[in-house]
């Protein structure tokens, strides 16, 4: 019997590919999140330090001019706060996106192998048949020399 070759062998190989590529994606969007949720962590860190910082000045006293810069770099965080988190929400819904696109690449490499293993089995079961019916013949041959 010839030797077994799975006839789809390029596309899941294919697939295969094209799974590590999009996995790969995600680990580098997975990756940009954590750094956008670092810089999240350091921005709020500045927040709270100018926060006490101005609440500090106020009880020493301080300059309406003093007052009104802290107040306008308090705020410029807390937009730049706002902005970061609005990156991390669309950077989440990227990844929930390519998280499908991942599972969809997954399902179709595991509909292949699948096949694959179903198409072995029959090969084996084939070749199982193949064997017997060449010892039966073998053993009848055997039989009718034998015979004569």
């Amino acid at each position: 019997m010839k030797k077994y070759t799975f006839r789809l062998a390029k596309l899941k190989e294919y697939r295969e590919k094209v799974l590590d590529s999009e996995k790969n994606i995600l680990g580098t969007l997975r990756g940009e999140l954590a750094e956008l949720q670092k810089q999240l962590e350091i921005i709020l860190a500045d927040v709270a330090a100018r926060d006490a910082h101005f609440r500090e000045t106020l009880t020493i006293g301080a300059t309406s001019l003093e007052i009104m810069s802290q107040k306008r770099y308090i705020s410029v965080l807390k937009q730049t706060r706002a902005q970061k988190e609005y990156e991390i929400a669309v950077k989440e819904e990227e990844i929930e996106r390519q998280l499908q696109i991942v599972i969809e690449a997954t399902k179709d490499l595991s509909m292949i192998e699948k096949l694959e293993e179903k198409t072995i089995e029959e090969y084996r079961a084939a070749e199982l048949k193949e064997n017997e019916l060449f010892i039966e013949e073998f053993v009848s041959g055997a039989a009718f020399r034998a015979s004569s």
